[in-house]
């Protein structure tokens, strides 16, 4: 019998089969909120089909609030996160729910695969001569990369050649930017990356992307993470929480989701002034350093998870189940 269960969430099967089988058993369940399921599937459908899409995921609205009603805890990967779960939840905070942010971990390659990645990049286009600004994600309904082309369309008719953007990815919406993007000799498509690559594109990239949609639901997304982790400063849309976290730790610019021109002003910012760009890096190295490496937070989340199971002044360890994370 385990002494905590940890459930992320999504799925909310899981998580209410979950919250069933600890109370049943008198076992504390942590519900880890890593999306906004059901709600992200309601903002999905067109505005005048929301009512029916809200009777059609009734069951999921319910079983969410039972869930979450019934965990021992709720803790998210962001403070929007969480406070969106205690609302479902219908209570306040307490000692027991609390913030873990996805953070990220440096996997480890050789310099013999990194130099292979580096020159399968360098065959796709990537100019390491340019100051790439790079995008790493999906190409998915919540990502919006038309103002990062109107942008390079920008920069090209302006003569400028010093900035590359290069978009790492696939997914539903590729075609569709590509072909936005046709004729722009700064843009580069890599398509998906191996981690070697990944790790050879964090060394040439002077700043990371973050494109979303204007009202994404993403909060502090593991991209964040992944472009602090190399020191790289970021240019991101996201509002609210997002632009706190930036200005926080003074390693990145905000721009109006969907307005190329923001985009540019933010862009330009990073890459006409070397100086400045290497200090926000600088500054976003140190912050994931201090607080946000994978090894630091989920230590952290131990803690946390042996605190709720009572065992920290009994036993050395808890014993924790921990379901649906990957």
């Amino acid at each position: 019998m385990p002494d905590v269960i940890l459930c992320a969430w999504p799925t909310i099967e899981l998580g209410l089969e979950s919250v069933r089988y600890g109370k049943a058993r008198g076992v504390p369940v942590v519900l880890d909120i890593r999306d906004l399921w059901p709600d992200l599937f309601l903002d999905a459908a067109p505005r005048l089909l929301r009512p029916l899409a809200r009777m059609a995921l009734h069951p999921y609205f319910v079983a969410t609030r039972v869930a979450f009603a019934n965990c021992s805890a709720l803790i998210g990967v962001s403070e929007g996160y969480l406070k969106w779960g205690l609302r479902k939840a219908g209570r306040d905070k307490t000692d027991s729910d609390a913030v873990f942010e996805l953070g990220y971990q440096q996997p480890e390659f050789s310099e013999s695969e990194l130099v292979g990645a580096k020159d399968s990049l360098l065959r796709f286009g990537v100019d390491e001569t340019r100051t790439i600004c790079w995008f790493l994600g999906t190409f998915g309904d919540t990502y919006d990369l038309r103002p990062v082309i109107d942008g390079a369309r920008t920069l090209k008719a302006t003569g400028n050649s010093a900035v590359q953007i290069v978009l790492s990815g696939d997914g539903d919406r590729r075609r569709y930017w590509e072909g936005i993007a046709s004729g722009l000799d700064n843009v580069i498509f890599t398509g998906w990356l191996s981690g070697p690559q990944i790790q050879s594109m964090m060394r040439m990239a002077s700043v990371g992307i973050a494109a979303y949609k204007k009202d994404a639901p993403q909060g502090l997304p593991n991209k964040l993470f992944e472009y602090m982790a190399a020191g790289i400063p970021i240019l991101s849309c996201l509002s609210g929480e997002c632009t706190t976290f930036l200005r926080a730790n003074s390693c990145g610019l905000s721009y109006e989701a969907g307005n190329a021109e923001s985009y540019l002003a933010g862009l330009t910012a990073l890459t006409a002034n070397k100086d400045y760009r290497r200090q926000l890096g600088h500054n976003a190295l140190c912050a994931f350093n201090q607080r946000y490496s994978a090894p630091m937070l989920y230590g952290q989340l131990v803690d946390h998870l042996e605190l709720i199971a009572g065992v920290r002044n009994n036993t050395p360890t808890a014993a924790v189940l921990s379901l649906g994370l990957g």
